[in-house]
């Protein structure tokens, strides 16, 4: 029976984490959890080994603890160190939940440290997944995605109230007499919860607001950007039509060149024109989606007179892919590239553009000619040596991390002077 108990309370600490994760902090899932069953397994193994020992409650916590961390990182779609900055504020979080749902639980019937262990951990899965039912699948799932130094501030505030709330727990159900008990534990309830609620509250709106801050910020940008395209369209179908009205003008004067045997004349006048309309077309690039449009002209057209500059490949207007979203893979990948152009010394720079659409992917490649004694790899990552570090940094990872939301992925290869970054996403509905 005691083995059965251990077993559980293990089982119900890991439970209670994957809780939190899911319903509090909004992590994503793994798309297939096919690979994952057999380390599912051995982590239930594993339990049942350390269940046949006779370690007291907080031993088993801690264990519990342990392989929550191992269960979450083979879960969700997280890193390591994103999981252990989480376990920073779930931790002191759950374990004050854990003192007021256990003292509750003594004040109606003491059923020992085990006894009570079990059906605290109960209720407060019962709590989180009911809160996630009636409320946390509505709200945004990006509000808690803070930075680390928002997240150690979190933390710290919640450490400091997990260590007050233990101290006067303590004063309040040991050192005061029992007739006070009921009392102190409706005050530790209620403060604990009033406390958690409105920390919970100000971390969400918070980040909401600066998110609504940062959409802001790039629906300006891109406004920008569709009004310089505009303009520039604007002035080819000028320019295009200035060019139609004088079209006889020109044909004629070519006419009697010919008439006259002017042939070298002849000749240096038709190459101005054709120099002309050439001009015309390259004011603009165009693979059918106007975001990617608007992009490239904006970034490519101030380096195409020092660049050779290939765009290919064409893409529906309209795809399951949101506007903001394409618009922070494309203006990343461009941005990066035409930085890394205007850093290298070498005369003869190269920059290509692929944009592929199938039935179910969509690959957008950018190829561009690079200092490579400007970059290193470290953890799989680029890491410039220059100073303005954000080169190939935060840019990278704002695609990686968008690349994720259509189960797609991104990846780059540096060879023979050259840096050759490939987005995949899937631009139908999911389904595994």
């Amino acid at each position: 029976m005691n083995k059965l108990l251990n077993f559980a309370i293990l089982l119900f600490v890991v439970l209670e984490y994957f809780s939190f994760f899911y319903t509090i902090l909004h992590q994503t899932l793994v798309p297939s959890l096919k690979k994952q069953i057999k380390l599912i397994g051995l982590l239930f193994i594993i339990l049942l080994i350390f269940s046949s020992f006779n370690f007291q409650r907080t031993t088993l916590y801690y264990i519990g603890l342990a392989f929550s961390i191992f269960l979450i990182n083979i879960l969700f779609e997280s890193s390591v160190k994103d999981i252990l900055k989480l376990y920073i504020v779930s931790f002191p979080t759950l374990s004050i939940f854990e003192s007021v749902v256990i003292y509750i639980i003594q004040s109606i019937s003491d059923m020992g440290e085990k006894g009570n262990a079990l059906p605290c951990l109960i209720i407060i899965i019962i709590i989180l997944w009911l809160y996630y039912l009636l409320i946390g699948k509505n709200l945004n799932k990006d509000a808690f995605q803070i930075t680390e130094h928002v997240w150690l501030i979190v933390a710290s505030v919640m450490i400091i109230l997990c260590l007050l709330i233990t101290y006067f727990t303590f004063l309040l159900t040991e050192i005061i007499v029992p007739k006070g008990k009921l009392i102190g534990i409706v005050l530790i309830t209620s403060g604990s919860l009033t406390i958690f609620i409105l920390n919970y509250i100000l971390i969400y709106y918070f980040n909401t607001k600066q998110n609504f801050q940062s959409q802001v910020s790039f629906l300006e940008q891109y406004n920008e950007q569709q009004k310089q395209y505009f303009e520039d369209l604007l002035t080819k179908e000028k320019n295009t039509r200035q060019f139609r009205h004088d079209i006889t003008a020109h044909l004629l004067q070519i006419q009697n060149m010919s008439q006259k045997g002017l042939c070298e004349e002849e000749s240096q006048y038709i190459k101005e024109l054709l120099d002309e309309i050439s001009l015309i077309n390259q004011k603009g690039y165009s693979v059918g989606n106007d975001i990617i449009d608007t992009i490239l002209t904006n970034y490519l057209t101030p380096i195409s007179s020092t660049c050779t500059i290939k765009v290919t490949g064409y893409m529906d207007q309209e795809l399951n892919i949101s506007r903001k979203d394409l618009c922070v893979i494309v203006s990343n990948l461009v941005k990066n590239a035409v930085e890394a152009i205007n850093n290298n010394t070498c005369t003869t720079n190269k920059l290509i553009f692929e944009v592929n659409q199938g039935k179910q992917f969509l690959e957008i490649k950018v190829i561009n000619s690079m200092n490579i004694k400007n970059v290193s790899i470290q953890n799989g990552h680029i890491i410039t040596t220059k100073e303005n570090k954000h080169l190939h940094g935060l840019g990278i990872q704002n695609i990686e991390e968008t690349a994720k939301k259509y189960h797609g992925r991104y990846y780059y290869q540096i060879k023979d002077g050259y840096y050759s970054a490939t987005v995949q996403l899937h631009i139908k509905p999911f389904v595994d």
